[in-house]
Order: structure tokens, then C-alpha cells, then sequence
């Protein structure tokens, strides 16, 4: 019986938290080779994070990849936020990424929202795309996303959207989608509308994260004195280790940009 070694997960060049105004602060990553072809890797989601398997879609001797968690997303601080968080605001981000970097143009690669992404970066600044590598293209139209999640998996896997639906009350389940951006983006809705203790709701009613603790490793966040030195123009720096050593967690010696008001 033949048995395969996973390949060893690439270390990154380097990683930073890189300040991007609106108090959101991005991880972001090298990979490759400096001086290489400048590449950007933009994840899936929108909101799933990066992952350490995206390092090994570039050939470390031919690009000068860079890989980031999108706001609110992943290692990105703070977690879950959906304030000053659209798309605008992340295409902003990619050529704030670019403008630190000096890369005067770069490949794009992206699938599924990072596709859409890419795309709207594209249409947004053409001049700084070499070129766009693309899976699994998504444009965001509304019977794209009506049938990507509502009618494709209610016909396909019934059970699965049984789930999806269930911890809603009745009268919100013909349009899931709805009801759950309002609580994503704390509309007002009638706390006994929320159904607690099922399918991941609390005992408050308020949705639980299945995404394991992060107090694992000490540099998925900016500095704690980040945010009291708010007028310093010199850049602070993190412990030079990660307090974890799991592979998924490490990073090079993080320096974040200069935080300002």
C-alpha cells in the first residue's frame, strides 16, 4: 500500500497586521520569492479567512505571492465586524496592499467571492492587474446568490438546508438569506423571534462561532499598545515568536504599520 506525505506547509517571508483605517487591521502574508512575480491571493467567503493550503498555489522560485484575511475575516482584527466592511471597502484594501508592497502591477487570483472580488478590483484599478487567475467565477447577482443558497440546496441536499433554516422561526423561512443578514448586521429584530439552544444559538439567542478559540497564538492581533499610542508615527512591533506552534498559527516577526487616529 503506498501511503503520500503531505507536503511541508511553506513558511511565510514574513507577515504583518497592516493598518487599513476604520479600526480594522489585516493579516497579511508573503510568500515565494521577493523580487519574484507579484501575485495576490483573495479567499473565498465572503468572511471564510485564508487558509495555510492557499501558500501552495504559487511556485515559491517563480511568484512573490501575498496573501491576506479580508476585514473581519480569519487572523484580521477585529473578527466578525461588519462595520465600514463592503466591497468597496475591500477593494481599497487590495491597492493599499499593493501601494505597500511597491508592486507596480500583480496577478489576481481568486475563486468563488474572491473571484467577485477580484473582478470588481479589476474593473476598479485595470492598470494594476497583470492578469486574473479564476475558479469558480461568481458575480453576486441576486439569482446567483438566490440560487447558490436557497434553491440549490434545497433541492439538492434538503437535509442540509433543513438545517440551515431550522434555527429561524416559520414565518422567516422562505427567506433565509434575509433573516439572517439582519441578525448578522444587528437589525432590530424581537429577541423572542430568536429560537435559543438550536442548531448553534445560545442560551442569550445569540449565535455561537463553531471556529475554535483564538487565543492560540498571540500574533493574530494588533499590539495591545497599538491603541494607546495612537499619535506615534514609529512602527510597533509584536514578540518576535508565536506563542503557538502549530503550523497554521505561525508567522514570521510581526510589525504592524504606524497606527493613527
Amino acid at each position: 500500500m503506498t501511503t503520500h506525505t503531505p507536503a511541508e506547509v511553506p513558511r511565510p517571508l514574513d507577515a504583518i497586521m497592516l493598518s487599513v483605517g476604520d479600526g480594522h487591521w489585516l493579516y497579511v502574508e508573503e510568500v515565494g520569492t521577493r523580487g519574484a512575480v507579484p501575485a495576490l491571493f483573495l479567499h473565498g467567503g465572503p468572511g471564510s479567512g485564508g487558509s495555510t493550503r492557499h501558500r501552495h498555489l504559487f511556485d515559491p522560485e517563480r511568484f512573490h505571492a501575498v496573501l491576506f484575511d479580508q476585514r473581519g475575516a480569519g487572523r484580521s482584527h477585529p473578527y466578525l465586524s461588519t462595520h465600514a466592511n463592503t466591497t468597496q471597502h475591500l477593494v481599497a484594501d487590495i491597492e493599499r496592499i499593493r501601494e505597500h508592497f511597491g508592486f507596480e502591477s500583480m496577478l489576481v487570483v481568486g475563486g468563488s467571492w474572491g473571484s467577485t472580488l477580484a473582478l470588481s478590483y479589476a474593473e476598479t484599478h485595470p492598470e494594476r492587474v497583470s492578469g486574473l487567475v479564476l475558479r469558480a467565477v461568481f458575480l453576486g447577482t441576486d439569482a446567483e446568490v438566490d440560487w447558490a443558497f436557497r434553491r440549490a440546496p434545497s433541492q439538492l441536499r434538503p437535509d442540509l438546508y433543513e438545517n440551515f433554516v431550522a434555527a429561524l422561526p416559520e414565518a422567516e423561512r422562505a427567506d433565509p438569506l434575509k433573516s439572517y443578514v439582519a441578525r448578522l448586521t444587528r437589525a432590530a429584530i424581537p429577541r423572542a423571534a430568536i429560537r435559543p439552544r438550536a442548531n448553534g444559538l445560545g442560551s442569550s439567542g445569540r449565535f455561537r462561532s463553531s471556529r475554535p478559540p483564538r487565543a492560540c497564538c498571540r500574533t493574530r492581533f494588533p499590539p495591545r499598545d497599538a491603541f494607546r499610542r495612537r499619535r506615534s508615527s514609529k512602527p510597533i512591533t509584536s514578540p518576535t515568536t508565536s506563542s503557538c506552534d502549530r503550523t497554521r498559527c505561525w508567522t514570521a516577526p510581526l510589525v504592524s504599520a504606524p497606527f493613527r487616529a
